[in-house]
């Protein structure tokens, strides 16, 4: 009897541990799981929606409510904080989006939570749409740029830069080639003693590039998307990356662009061609005119 019931218990204890391992297979993966390394581009959902880090989801949900693409917010929180929570700087600035102290404090969050994540998004999402506001006389897409300038150095240095960029004939609305030249000359004493210049001396190149670096990593974000909804089917279900899984990814990204290159190039081919044979017929029929006309009788010579 005694040896009976360890047999049961051994059997209960396998099925056990089977259903575990299966369960364990079978459990959803979800973003907060996942650490925040750009690496890790794909979750396992039951549509593909691709990932750039740990907070996705906090983007993705104040982006939807000020208005604006989720990845602009992943791509100031990548370059202010590479999507380290806990990130301080010198001047002062903390957390996932590396809001100043007054910022944060005019945004709501105290000082109890301005490392946060979803405090500091969520500020940052005010502080952006505030700022878009401010500047919705700036056609986009270079209302972006001032959005960013302004999150960046404060928006009274960016209004500054404005009005030099009007008085010397620039187009105060234009961000490339116009404010931010003006931004930049704003440490120099011809510029910021300017009387129409507000707030004083400051030095734009950091901000320049500050808009510039957001830029590119907010491009290579969507590109990425772009690619990952190339690649997966509407049904597809997704599972974090292993080296094993992003060699295959790699694979039929590859797959996907030469597969393009070659219907372009034949394409291409098929035009060529097409332009080949009406230039060859045009010349057999001027050719042939040619023939004529030299075959052709001159007259009766008197």
């Amino acid at each position: 009897m005694k040896k009976a019931h360890t047999i049961i218990i051994s059997i209960v204890a396998g099925v056990s541990s089977l259903a575990a391992c299966y369960l364990w297979d079978r459990k959803t993966v979800t973003i907060e799981t996942i650490p925040p390394v750009f690496d890790t581009i794909i979750t396992q959902r039951p549509y593909p929606q691709y990932s750039i880090s740990a907070y996705d989801n906090l983007f993705r949900e104040y982006g939807d409510t000020i208005g604006w693409d989720w990845k602009w917010l992943a791509a100031i929180a990548f370059v202010e904080s590479h999507f380290n929570p806990d990130a301080e700087n010198e001047s002062g600035a903390s957390g996932l989006m590396q809001l100043m102290p007054k910022t944060a404090e005019a945004v709501g969050i105290d000082s109890l939570h301005r490392n946060d994540p979803r405090a500091s998004v969520k500020g940052a999402s005010i502080l952006f749409k505030r700022l878009s506001d401010r500047f919705q006389s700036v056609p986009m897409p270079d209302r972006v740029c001032f959005v960013l300038a302004s999150y960046n150095a404060g928006h009274g240095h960016v209004l500054d830069a404005m009005r030099l960029a009007d008085k010397y004939g620039s187009d105060k609305h234009l961000w490339y080639g116009s404010v931010d030249k003006f931004l930049r000359l704003k440490n120099e004493p011809q510029y910021y003693n300017d009387t129409i210049c507000h707030n004083g001396k400051f030095t734009g190149i950091e901000t320049t590039l500050f808009v510039e670096k957001v830029q590119t990593k907010y491009d290579e974000y969507s590109q990425l998307e772009n690619l990952d909804k190339r690649i997966h089917h509407p049904d597809t279900i997704l599972v974090p990356l292993n080296e094993s899984a992003r060699h295959e990814l790699h694979l039929k990204a590859k797959e996907t662009i030469l597969r393009q290159q070659r219907l372009q190039e034949e394409q291409d081919n098929k035009k060529k061609r097409k332009a080949s044979m009406l230039f060859l017929r045009e010349d057999s029929v001027s050719q042939q005119a040619q023939t004529e006309v030299t075959l052709s009788p001159q007259g009766n010579n008197p």
